[in-house]
């Protein structure tokens, strides 16, 4: 994550702040996936991993703070969200567990209450994942209002990056194919998904285009519809092999 933060911010007026959640005998009781992914850790312990983050990003001139939270009895989402909100982030990056399914959605994992309740888009990226390619953006396109957040948010990315951009509409080859209209300058990557389901063929699309990010938008349900049926954007973030970059369809914030 820190090598992907040091990719968006080098060379640009950016700030960064480095989170860690502290995973302590209290709140290990309280969040159960936290406290899963290692062993209970002092303060010393996760102040000394946030501190190694931000010398890191010093170290490449990027302007870069850090903190620990925890304590109360806030999810270990709202904790990172009201640091989040308190410093004004403009956008989250994070690693998902990869859970899905009912019991994931029941339980709440920290990554898709995130999803459901940031104000900001959030940067996904795979588990193990350093280094962040910026030179092709996919962006998952349907004509929705959401697609159309979507790629505002990464034609803002082209600019800064000088990033290539694709459209990717999935279509169901026993139908017409019936693409929305793109804004003029663009022309949508069409997909036939044959007999896999849209996340899996968008999956494809990106890894053929050879994608860095995958660029989504996403209603951030967490209602019962959501839970039985499942959502693009989550299944899409179980399977990826690249970044996906969620936006919510509220989004007010721009990358700077």
């Amino acid at each position: 994550m820190v090598a992907a933060a040091r990719a968006l911010a080098a060379g640009r007026a950016a700030q960064v702040l480095v989170l860690h959640l502290n995973v302590t005998s209290l709140t290990a009781a309280v969040f159960s996936e936290s406290a899963s992914r290692r062993d209970v850790e002092s303060d010393v312990e996760a102040r000394a991993l946030v501190d190694r983050a931000v010398r890191r990003m010093r170290r490449s001139g990027i302007s870069a703070s850090g903190q620990v939270v925890g304590g109360g009895w806030q999810t270990a989402a709202a904790l990172l969200l009201d640091a989040a909100s308190a410093f004004g982030s403009d956008l989250i990056v994070v690693t998902p567990r990869g859970r899905t399914g009912l019991g994931a959605l029941i339980e709440g994992s920290v990554s898709h209450q995130l999803l459901q309740r940031a104000a900001c888009p959030i940067l996904c990226l795979p588990r193990g994942f350093e280094h962040l390619d910026l030179l092709r953006l996919a962006v998952a396109w349907d004509g929705s209002g959401l697609a159309q957040t979507a790629l505002q948010l990464a034609e803002e990315i082209s600019h800064s990056y000088a990033s290539e951009l694709t459209l990717v509409y999935v279509t169901d080859k026993t139908l017409p194919a019936e693409v929305p209209a793109p804004p003029p300058k663009y022309s949508p990557t069409v997909i036939e998904r044959g007999s896999v389901s849209i996340t899996e063929a968008l999956n494809r699309a990106a890894s053929e285009w050879r994608a860095g990010i995958v660029i989504i938008g996403s209603h951030g349900r967490g209602d019962l519809a959501a839970m039985v049926v499942g959502s693009v954007t989550h299944n899409l973030l179980a399977i990826s092999e690249r970044p996906v970059l969620v936006v919510r369809s509220h989004r007010a914030s721009k990358p700077q």
